[in-house]
């Protein structure tokens, strides 16, 4: 199971876990802390990033991948492709 203290020792150290994560994990990884990236009109610039802590204290559940599972899909989570 994952607890707070393994999450926490990820956190502290998330540049070298996303380093030595392969292209599946990383987008993992970045979903799990970006909820939403607003772009400016140009659609070239972004205009805000909203993450997941920033918006109460309820986090996403912890992705499936680290479960062996498929991903999760509803309306705030699309499936990686």
């Amino acid at each position: 199971p994952i607890n707070k203290d393994l999450i926490m020792a990820a956190l502290k150290d998330f540049d070298g876990l996303y380093e030595i994560a392969d292209n599946k994990t990383r987008k993992v990884l970045m979903r799990s802390i970006i909820k939403k990236i607003e772009l400016n009109p140009d659609r070239k610039t972004i205009k805000s990033i909203t993450l997941w802590f920033e918006e109460g204290d309820t986090p996403p559940p912890p992705p499936s991948i680290f479960f062996g599972d498929v991903l999760p899909v509803n309306d705030e989570r699309r499936p990686l492709q």
